[in-house]
C-alpha cells in the first residue's frame, strides 16, 4: 500500500468515525444546516444579551434575557440532536429543495425581527420588547410549522415540533404579558 492511500484510508476511517464518510451529499448539507441553525441560534444569544445589558427599562431587560435563555435553549436541542442524526444517520428523502430553503428560513429567523441599532434597544419600553418577541415567536412558529411539512425524517420532524411547541409557549407568554402591561388590573 503506498503512503497516499495508506493515508487516505486514515482519513476515510477518520471520516467513518464521524459517519461522514458513508454519506451521500444530501446528508452533509443536513448535517450544515444543524449547522447553520446552532450558529443563527448563536448569534440570537449574543444580539439578545447585549440588548439586555444596553436596555434602561427593567421589564424590556427581564424580556430580551427571556429570550436570550430560548435561544439557549434551542442551540442546545440542535446540538444533541445534530449528535444523535450524526451518529444514526440512515438514508433520508427530502421533500423538494429542503436543504437550500430551509437554510435561508433558518437564517432570516435569527436576523429578521432583531433590533438593528443599539439606541432601539436602549429605548426599548417593555411594551416595545414584548412586541418584537411576539413577532419573532410568531415568525418562528410560522417557519417550524411549514418546516416540519417538508422533512420525510422523523427525528428532523420531532425536531421542529419539539422547537415550535417551545415557541408557542413563548407566544402565550409574551401575548399575556402584552395583556398585563396593556390593560393592568386596578386594584
Amino acid at each position: 500500500m503506498s503512503f497516499m492511500v495508506f493515508c487516505s484510508v486514515l482519513v476515510c476511517e477518520n471520516k467513518f468515525k464521524e459517519r461522514r464518510c458513508s454519506m451521500k451529499p444530501s446528508e452533509e448539507k443536513a448535517l450544515e444546516l444543524f449547522d447553520k441553525a446552532m450558529e443563527t441560534e448563536s448569534e440570537g444569544i449574543e444580539v439578545y444579551e447585549e440588548a439586555a445589558a444596553k436596555a434602561q427599562d427593567v421589564k424590556a431587560r427581564e424580556i430580551f434575557q427571556m429570550l436570550a435563555e430560548a435561544e439557549r435553549r434551542h442551540l442546545s436541542i440542535i446540538e444533541i440532536t445534530k449528535e444523535d442524526v450524526r451518529h444514526t444517520y440512515s438514508s433520508h428523502a427530502w421533500k423538494g429543495d429542503f436543504i437550500s430553503e430551509i437554510g435561508k428560513e433558518i437564517e432570516a429567523i435569527g436576523r429578521q425581527y432583531i433590533p438593528k441599532s443599539t439606541d432601539e434597544i436602549v429605548s426599548a419600553s417593555a411594551l416595545d420588547a414584548i412586541n418584537m418577541g411576539i413577532k419573532v415567536e410568531q415568525d418562528s412558529i410560522d417557519f417550524y410549522s411549514d418546516a416540519k411539512t417538508k422533512v420525510a425524517d422523523p427525528g428532523v420532524a420531532n425536531l421542529f415540533n419539539i422547537l415550535l411547541l417551545s415557541e408557542r409557549a413563548h407566544l402565550l407568554l409574551f401575548e399575556l404579558n402584552k395583556s398585563y402591561i396593556t390593560y393592568p388590573r386596578r386594584a
